[in-house]
């Protein structure tokens, strides 16, 4: 505004195309069973626009801890989960995923 009438300047300039991911990841608890007098939760964490990040388990009052996918690496839209779950605690263990955004989610196993 308080440059003189014609000798204003003026610029433009388009970025490259971002997409913005605020979606969290989908987990789908598949089953829980004893095998051999062990527990086994096998579940399934997808996402739509972002690599799986990381997954992690917590049983009762226990800390998370890590979990990785049956290839081993936490890398796509969609991984496969079959973890051996510690003690022999009948309360519903929680899940929590996060995607390579940071979205996150948490759900309880059955």
């Amino acid at each position: 505004p308080s440059s003189a009438p014609g000798t204003a300047l003026v610029g433009e300039r388009q970025s490259p195309v971002f997409i913005v991911d605020n979606s969290a990841p989908d987990i789908d608890v598949a089953e829980r069973r004893r095998e051999n007098g062990r527990t086994l939760l096998s579940f399934t964490v997808r996402d739509t626009q972002s690599p799986i990040q990381s997954v992690e388990v917590s049983e009762g009052m226990n800390l998370w801890r890590t979990v990785y996918p049956i290839d081993g690496i936490p890398d796509g839209l969609v991984e496969r989960f079959a973890v051996i779950l510690d003690g022999d605690n009948d309360s519903a263990p929680v899940i929590r995923a996060n995607d390579a955004l940071n979205n996150s989610v948490t759900v309880r196993g059955r």
